[in-house]
């Protein structure tokens, strides 16, 4: 996965993908909160997040198929992993997207809305704080593949072979 355009455009979509969950979970989450009414804050972040993760499953799909194609038939369990690695992020966002996000709205819904209606000692707030844990972890996950690929594929980029270069060192223009 040396030095070609598949590799190129991963590290692209890798960095893209990384930098859309960063900047949601750093500025557009606290910058919600801070300054809209709970309720309304919680309204747009889910959609927020319903759409990172939709958009993270299909960017995480097209930088597995394309670390693939860019092995072009080079074996090794190394280059595999590391090109199967965002498949991880793939999995987060669509167990976040498909298990626990749809449980958390319900629960929201049922408590008018936001979660702080519930009562202290209600089950359903005990069982919304463990589903939102849940969907932290899940939105870390996705973001540590995302970054660990991003990183793992720049450093076999920046340690590629330059095409056209002899072994032992001399330019074969000599």
């Amino acid at each position: 996965m040396v030095g070609t355009g598949y590799s190129l455009a991963r590290v692209a979509l890798l960095g893209a993908w990384l930098g859309a969950m960063g900047v949601f979970g750093a500025v557009i989450v606290p910058a919600a909160f801070a300054h809209l009414p709970t309720q309304l804050a919680a309204g747009v972040l889910a959609d927020g997040f319903a759409a990172l993760d939709r958009g993270g499953a299909v960017i995480g799909a097209l930088c597995v198929a394309l670390g693939l194609a860019a092995l072009r038939g080079r074996r090794g369990s190394a280059a595999l992993l590391r090109a199967q690695l965002p498949a991880l992020g793939v999995a987060a966002h669509l167990a976040s997207a498909l298990l626990v996000t749809p449980r958390l709205h319900a629960l929201r819904l049922a408590a008018g809305g936001t979660s702080n209606e519930l009562a202290t000692g209600d089950p359903e707030l005990a069982e919304f704080a463990r589903l939102h844990a849940i969907s932290r972890a899940l939105f870390l996950a996705a973001a540590a593949s995302a970054a660990a690929a991003c990183a793992w594929d720049i450093v076999a980029l920046w340690n590629a072979p330059v095409p056209g270069a002899s072994h032992d060192g001399e330019r074969r223009d000599f």
